[in-house]
């Protein structure tokens, strides 16, 4: 799960959005509750101005941890950009 992990940031400093989800992907398939692996994947769409999927995968990351404040701040950028 680490190197998915690894291997989606990478993928994603290369603006790879694509690869990066899917690294991110298969983190979050090793371990569904992966907060981090969520947050990414959301991130992931949100950099690919794919507001819906973002969305989707941000609420994800706040139901798996309401107490990490990450996912309603990155949520909270998107829908300023989505105006």
């Amino acid at each position: 799960m680490d190197q998915a992990i690894r291997d989606g940031e990478a993928a994603f400093a290369k603006n790879d959005y694509d690869e990066a989800i899917a690294a991110y992907s298969r983190a979050f398939a090793a371990d569904p509750k992966q907060y981090h692996a969520v947050l990414f994947i959301g991130d992931g769409y949100f950099a690919k101005k794919d507001f819906p999927n973002a969305t989707l995968w941000y609420e994800r990351a706040i139901q798996i941890d309401p107490n990490i404040e990450t996912a309603y701040r990155y949520q909270a950028d998107m829908l300023i950009k989505e105006r």
